[in-house]
C-alpha cells in the first residue's frame, strides 16, 4: 500500500490569532510521516519562517486507517501542506463534530 497523507478535517478555532484544528488520515507506512515536516509554503519567505504542525496527537479513527488531529497557525486554504508524504490538499472548513470536543487549543 502506497503511503498516502489525506485532510478529512478542517475546523476553525476561536483564537487571538488565525488557528484551525485539523484532521490528517494516514495510510500505508505510517512510521516515515513525520509531523516536524508538516509545513505550508509562504511567498517571499524562507522555509524557517513558514508555519508548521502543533500539538498533533492520534485520534480514533471511524475507519481503518490512523487519523491524527494537529493545530496550524494562519493557515491558507487555497495552498496544500507539505509533507514527508508530499503535498496535502486542504478541504473547506466545516464545524468542528463533537467527537473531537476534548480535543483544546492552547497557544504554543
Amino acid at each position: 500500500m502506497a503511503n498516502q497523507a489525506a485532510i478529512v478535517g478542517v475546523y476553525e478555532i476561536d483564537a487571538d490569532e488565525p488557528v484551525h484544528l485539523l484532521e490528517l488520515e494516514l495510510t500505508g507506512d505510517i512510521d516515515e510521516f513525520d509531523f516536524a515536516d508538516v509545513t505550508q509554503m509562504i511567498a517571499d519567505q524562507p522555509r524557517d519562517n513558514w508555519q508548521s504542525a502543533y500539538d498533533e496527537r492520534e485520534i480514533e479513527s471511524p475507519t481503518s486507517n490512523r487519523r491524527f488531529a494537529f493545530f496550524f497557525h494562519y493557515l491558507d486554504l487555497n495552498a496544500p501542506l507539505i509533507s514527508s508524504f508530499g503535498e496535502i490538499g486542504i478541504p473547506k472548513p466545516t464545524p468542528k463534530p463533537g467527537r473531537l470536543a476534548d480535543i483544546e487549543y492552547e497557544e504554543p
